[in-house]
C-alpha cells in the first residue's frame, strides 16, 4: 500500500478496533496482533510490540477509574505479578532482542511468536463463550496461571483477560467484579514491562502506533453512545467474528 492510504487505513483501523475494545472489554492484543499481521503485513514480533504498547497507552486513562472504584485487590495483584512479571519480561526480551543479536534465528522466532498468537487467540475466543474452559484454567492455580499468563502476554501480547481472570477466581476469595478489576491492573503492568523491552529492541512500529491511537481516541465518544444501544452478547459476537476472520487470515498467510 502507498503511504497516504496506509495512514488512512491505520486511522480507520484504530477507530474501529479501539471502539470495540472500549465497549466490549476485550483485550487489545486479541484483536490487534493478528490484524496487524494479516492486514498491514507486520512481522509477528513487530505486531506484538506495537499492539502491546497500544494496549498500555489506550487504557492508561481507564486504570485511574478502576483504581478509584475500590475493586482492585492489591494483595492478589502483588502475588500474581510476583510470578508473572519475570516470565513476561524474559519472553519479551527474547522475542525482541534475539533476532537482533542472532539474525539467523529471526525466522524461527517469528514462527514461534505467530504460533503462540494463534494459541492465545484461540484460548481467548473459546473463553468468550465457555465457562468450562475458564473452570479448567482455574485448576492450574495461582502460580501456574500467573506463569502461563506472563508467558503468553510477554511473547504474544495476547491473553490478559482470558487467562488472568480465571487465575484470580481460582483463589476463591475474589468476586467476579474484583477479579476483572484486578486483572485489568495486572495486564497493564505486564504489558507495560513487555512493551518497554520491545520498544528498546526497536520492534515497535511508531507511525502505526500513533495513527491507531489517534483513531482510537477519536472513537471513544461514539463507543460510549453505542455501548448503551448494543447488548453484551452482540458485542461479544462481533468481537468473536473479527477474531475468527483474523485467525483465518493468519493461517492462510502462514501456509499459502
Amino acid at each position: 500500500m502507498e503511504f497516504l492510504p496506509t495512514l488512512l487505513a491505520l486511522l480507520a483501523f484504530g477507530f474501529v478496533v479501539a471502539g470495540l475494545i472500549h465497549i466490549s472489554g476485550v483485550g487489545a492484543g486479541v484483536l490487534l496482533v493478528p490484524s496487524l499481521m494479516v492486514i498491514f503485513k507486520l512481522s509477528p514480533t513487530a505486531a506484538v510490540a506495537t499492539a502491546s504498547l497500544f494496549s498500555v497507552l489506550f487504557r492508561v486513562g481507564s486504570i485511574t477509574s478502576i483504581r478509584k472504584s475500590g475493586h482492585v485487590q492489591w494483595p492478589a495483584f502483588k502475588r500474581f505479578v510476583w510470578f508473572a512479571l519475570p516470565v513476561a519480561t524474559i519472553c519479551a526480551a527474547l522475542a525482541g532482542f534475539v533476532p537482533k543479536v542472532i539474525p539467523e534465528w529471526r525466522s524461527a522466532i517469528d514462527s514461534t511468536v505467530r504460533g503462540l498468537v494463534l494459541v492465545a487467540c484461540l484460548i481467548a475466543l473459546v473463553s468468550l463463550y465457555s465457562e468450562r474452559i475458564k473452570a479448567l484454567l482455574r485448576k492450574l492455580g495461582m502460580a501456574g496461571m500467573a506463569s502461563v499468563s506472563g508467558f503468553f502476554i510477554g511473547a504474544s501480547g495476547v491473553g490478559g483477560g482470558a487467562l488472568v481472570v480465571p487465575a484470580l477466581l481460582s483463589l476463591g476469595t475474589l468476586s467476579a467484579t474484583e477479579a476483572i478489576a484486578t486483572s485489568s491492573v495486572i495486564s497493564m503492568a505486564l504489558m507495560a514491562a513487555s512493551s518497554l523491552l520491545y520498544a528498546l529492541s526497536g520492534a515497535v512500529q511508531w507511525l502505526y502506533l500513533l495513527c491507531m491511537l489517534v483513531g482510537g481516541y477519536a472513537s471513544l465518544p461514539f463507543a460510549i453512545k453505542l455501548q448503551s444501544k448494543l447488548s453484551q452478547k452482540t458485542l461479544v459476537d462481533i468481537v468473536a467474528a473479527l477474531i475468527v476472520v483474523s485467525l483465518n487470515g493468519m493461517v492462510i498467510q502462514w501456509f499459502v
